[in-house]
Order: structure tokens, then C-alpha cells, then sequence
């Protein structure tokens, strides 16, 4: 019966392994959305301040150079808006792929060790439970 108990064993730790596996996942997922989110805001603000720009630029054809713009003008406030939202993009982003890697190491490593000894304990309760059918056979025969 002790093989028996190896095979529940290596089941469980398949089990917990896979667990594991569709835990990471999930947070993968999570970043995935996140990174959408914020995707689709940022392209939002760039609409925004291609627009904003086009105005003033329409505005300052005649007079000057846009250039002269105070910090306080809307145009300065969505730049730095824009470019604050790039660079979350880009941090969301490495994050994302980090997560990714993650998981495929995990689900590699995981496979690996966890599937070979699952594979023998199944072997061994083959073995054994066709070992002790033969020994019933051939008692229930003579």
C-alpha cells in the first residue's frame, strides 16, 4: 500500500504545482488589464494634446513662438500629464513581460520536476496492483 500513497502524493503535488501555475496566471492577467487600461488612457490623453496643440499652434501662427508658454497653461499641465502616463506605460509594461517570463519558467520548471516522478509512482501502482491481480488469478485458479 505504500505505493499507493506515492502516487497521492506525487498527484497532489501536480496539483498544487498547477495551483501554483493558474495563481500566476491570474496575476499575469491582472497586469494584462492594468496595462490595457492605462494603454487606452494614455491614448486618450495624446489625442487630447495633439489636439490642444493644433489649437494653440493655429492661435500662434500670427504672434510668436508656442515655445513661450507659461508652466501654468493647460498645454504645459497635459504634456507633463502625457509624458507621466508614458512612462507608467512603459514600467506596466516591463512588469507584464517580467510576468510572463515568470510563468513560463514556473510552468517549465514545474513540468519538469513534478511530471517524471508522477509518471514513476503511476508505473510503480501499475507494477503492483498487476502483480497482485496475477497473485489473485492464480490462487482463485488452482
Amino acid at each position: 500500500m505504500m505505493w499507493l500513497q506515492e502516487v497521492a502524493d506525487a498527484i497532489k503535488n501536480l496539483l498544487l504545482s498547477i495551483r501554483s501555475i493558474i495563481a500566476q496566471q491570474a496575476e499575469e492577467d491582472n497586469i494584462l488589464k492594468k496595462l490595457e487600461k492605462l494603454e487606452r488612457k494614455l491614448q486618450r490623453c495624446s489625442t487630447s494634446l495633439a489636439e490642444m496643440q493644433r489649437k494653440i499652434e493655429l492661435n500662434f501662427e500670427d504672434d510668436g513662438d508656442e515655445a513661450n508658454i507659461s508652466p501654468r497653461h493647460p498645454l504645459f499641465h497635459k504634456k507633463a500629464e502625457t509624458e507621466a502616463l508614458k512612462k507608467q506605460v512603459e514600467s506596466v509594461k516591463a512588469d507584464y513581460l517580467d510576468s510572463v517570463q515568470y510563468s513560463r519558467t514556473m510552468t517549465l520548471d514545474n513540468l519538469r520536476t513534478r511530471l517524471p516522478h508522477l509518471f514513476l509512482s503511476l508505473m510503480e501502482f501499475s507494477s503492483a496492483s498487476s502483480q497482485a491481480i496475477e497473485a489473485i488469478h492464480s490462487q482463485s485458479s488452482q
